[in-house]
């Protein structure tokens, strides 16, 4: 069985965190990443490397716009897994962060 190398996850609640396994140890990856319902007014999503026993480094990433986009990360260590931690104001409560990913096979 071949490691998972894409998925997608959401989080519902401003202030949420995901945790993205990492299987296959992959440094560059892609990361799709939009709102669904009514936008927010304001966001920061942080994308932080973490090793399975919790520690994480400084989020490799910080994207704050609402609009829908495509971020590439290319990551400077073979971490376990990616935490993804979105915050928004504004929107209501069909207001949902979504993000998708594929990691390169390094």
């Amino acid at each position: 069985m071949q490691p998972q190398n894409s998925g997608y996850g959401a989080i519902a609640a401003s202030g949420g965190t995901l945790l993205i396994e990492n299987a296959t140890c992959a440094e560059d990856c892609a990361f799709e990443e939009y709102f669904t319902g009514t936008a927010p007014s304001t966001c920061s999503v942080t994308i932080q490397g973490q090793m399975h026993g919790g520690t994480k480094d400084t989020a490799a990433n910080t994207n704050s716009t609402v609009a829908a986009s495509i971020i590439g990360i290319t990551f400077t260590k073979p971490y376990g897994g990616f935490l993804v931690t979105a915050t928004w104001t504004g929107g209501d409560t069909t207001t949902m962060f979504n993000i998708s990913w594929t990691m390169g096979l390094n």
